[in-house]
């Protein structure tokens, strides 16, 4: 009797084990179909279930870190492929993983270091090196990101992702619509809101035909025009279309151009198609029209076959441009001389004082304004440079249409003993603010930290009327989302605004001159 009960259990357990084995196996097939379907957080889920059934199973380890890096997950991104590289001993995909989950958190120069090794242990891995050109693209070796964009399409002509960022680096206009053709004619690999804007630049292409977008024609020593301050924000005249000056926000954290609703109406401009911005307030998302411009000129530089979106930015405000509109021509924004200029030298001779001025300052000399140059990151065409809060090292964007500086919620959780105003406590002007995608309610104030930035130590604290000492946390998610890497931190026009801003896009170096 105690041989056919053994027998039994015996036939029990295996049975259950069988059935278990296949639950697994769908499991981990109903997760790979969502993978596929770009529903992932769903899949890192079931993935999740899976390694912990599965500890030692790498492949499952790196899948999951890869669907977390892309849901915004990176420290949980970061510990998972580090225990696949353990388990494959330094495997390409899972030092792939690594990197890219590195690259998401800001931290690009470990992040570069990982997806080198990667692609040293497998040179056939298309992944390492998309993974290597988008880094190294951030830090500004364009030629080197475009060869690894390349290396990576030749190993895997069906990726979508790896035919998308190779296209910014293909200036022939056809092989540029071929690659946007191929990635649309593919499974959807991305979010809807990133394969509509590919669709959307492919109509772009075909109505603009021949012409060329974003022709700059900036004269060789440059062009300066009038810059007029507003409560702190830089404006500028614009011809738009040939017609009248149009009053234009500057600003530096901006990486395209728009035009007002009622500025497309008076021109008479028919949308192409619908792009999707991304920015902060709301869901970090906003459908608008997008349109193509014939002519912009600022002062003697002209941009032809501009492609513009159509968004209102403000009341007794056309539009907005960001630096890179002048197609990586150096801007100086001189607030002391109250003007922008584009492209030239960056020193401007001083121009000569009259003899009663001469007279009035005796024999005193002038003092020579120290200027700090700091290199930069280019993400998306906007600056960012390396601050400090309570002695932690950040990248932080440099905006100067930015209201107030702010940290990111992932970037205030790393900051020791940071401390938040309960939100009815706060000055009223900071408990919602409103941004380029809606309004941001999940504000809160911090009470006292100390920034330092550009050789300046700057005490924020809550109580003080003084926008320039004010810090707030925000959530820019949606923002690191779109940009891929995470917004550690904005500083915005208030610390700005005392400084005279010189970018060079060449040399990818910040310079800062201090003069008031």
């Amino acid at each position: 009797m105690s041989r056919i009960l053994l027998g039994w259990w015996l036939f029990g357990f295996l049975m259950l084990a069988s059935w278990v084995a296949v639950a697994g196996e769908d499991r981990r097939a109903h997760a790979d179909d969502l993978y596929a379907l770009v529903e992932l957080e769903d899949a890192a889920e079931i993935y999740a279930e899976l390694v912990q059934a599965s500890p030692e199973d790498p492949g499952l380890r790196v899948r999951l870190a890869e669907c977390l890096t892309r849901t915004d997950q990176f420290v949980e991104a970061r510990e998972h492929a580090e225990v696949a590289v353990k388990l494959t001993r330094g495997g390409a995909r899972a030092l792939a993983e690594l990197g890219l989950a590195l690259h998401r958190a800001g931290d690009f120069d470990a992040a570069e270091e990982r997806l080198l090794q990667a692609t040293e242990a497998d040179g056939e891995c298309g992944r390492c090196w998309w993974g290597l050109g988008r880094t190294v693209a951030l830090l500004g070796e364009y030629e080197a990101a475009s060869r690894h964009f390349q290396r990576a399409a030749s190993l895997e002509p069906d990726n979508p992702l790896f035919l998308r960022s190779l296209s910014p680096f293909v200036t022939e206009r056809d092989k540029r619509k071929e690659l946007y053709q191929r990635y649309l004619e593919l499974p959807r690999a991305e979010e809807l809101s990133v394969w509509g804007n590919v669709r959307t630049w492919l109509a772009l292409l075909e109505f603009a035909g021949e012409r060329r977008l974003n022709q700059v024609e900036v004269p060789e020593q440059g062009t300066a025009v009038r810059m007029e301050t507003d409560r702190g924000m830089t404006y500028i005249s614009v011809d738009v279309g040939g017609r009248k000056k149009r009053r234009y926000l500057f600003d530096t954290g901006a990486s395209g151009f728009t035009i007002s609703t009622g500025l497309m109406r008076r021109l008479k401009l028919k949308p192409v198609d619908v792009f999707t911005i991304t920015g902060i307030g709301g869901d970090g998302l906003a459908r608008v029209p997008m349109v193509l411009v014939h002519q912009v000129r600022v002062g003697d530089t002209i941009v032809r076959n501009v492609p513009a979106v159509v968004r209102d930015t403000a009341p007794m405000v056309d539009g907005l441009l960001g630096p890179t509109f002048f197609g990586g021509h150096s801007v100086t924004l001189d607030h002391e001389k109250g003007e922008l200029r584009i492209g030239g030298s960056e020193k401007e001779d001083e121009p000569a004082e009259s003899t009663g001025k001469r007279r009035q300052k005796g024999r005193k000399k002038k003092r020579e304004r120290e200027t700090l140059e700091i290199p930069f990151l280019s993400i998306n065409g906007t600056p960012f440079i390396s601050i400090r809060v309570d002695g932690v090292v950040m990248n932080a964007m440099v905006d100067t249409g930015a209201s107030q500086a702010s940290l990111s919620m992932h970037s205030a959780q790393q900051v020791p003993g940071l401390q938040l105003m309960a939100p009815g406590l706060a000055p009223p002007a900071y408990r919602e603010i409103r941004g380029s995608t809606g309004k941001s309610r999940e504000v809160r104030v911090v009470r006292r930290a100390r920034l330092e930035f550009a050789g300046e130590t700057l005490e924020m604290v809550s109580h003080l009327p003084d926008s320039r000492r004010i810090l707030v946390r925000l959530n820019l998610t949606p923002l690191s989302h779109a940009l891929g890497t995470e917004v550690w931190a904005i500083l915005g026009n208030p610390q700005l605004r005392s400084y005279n801003l010189h970018i060079d896009w060449q040399r990818q170096i910040l310079s800062l001159t201090k003069f008031r």
